[in-house]
């Protein structure tokens, strides 16, 4: 199974390199990471952002992630994330770039980042702001996959 927090530049499992994600711009190609996406469990697929009403009726356990590729708290909430994840039943994981100007962050009343957001069949079961463990990203995946 891939990864889906695996850039340009770092190594793949089972060997090799993530290529250049040939969907950027030429101007931010190489500048920064494709931040935004969507884990099926198998792979990651880049596009538009969800809308807030697409995220509402989403079935099944879904877990949200906003923040910024630039993020410090972001990038050390990575493993962990990715940790939790692995030993989680399948999870629906969105990762949203969030910042200014953005309404789908502003309409979860995000204001740190990274803010992690658990749904269950589009109802938020629980929320993380800046985790520091992955235990505690653990049990709220466990709640949210309960009778899934």
């Amino acid at each position: 199974m891939l990864d889906a927090h695996v850039y340009e530049g770092q190594e793949l499992p089972g060997g090799g390199n993530l290529k250049r994600d040939s969907t950027l711009p030429p101007w931010k190609a190489g500048k920064r990471e494709r931040w935004s996406g969507y884990n099926t469990g198998m792979d990651t697929v880049h596009g538009s952002e969800p809308t807030r009403a697409e995220i509402d009726s989403l079935q099944g356990p879904t877990l949200v992630e906003f923040g910024a590729a630039w993020c410090g708290y972001c990038r050390a909430a990575r493993p962990l994330i990715a940790s939790a994840l692995s030993g989680a039943s399948p999870v629906r994981h969105i990762r949203i770039e969030d910042g200014k100007g953005r309404r789908l962050g502003r309409s979860f009343g995000v204001k740190l980042w990274p803010t992690l957001i658990f749904l269950k069949d589009g109802k938020e079961m629980a929320r993380l702001v800046r985790p520091e463990n992955s235990d505690l990203i653990q049990r709220a995946l466990e709640n949210i996959c309960k009778d899934a």
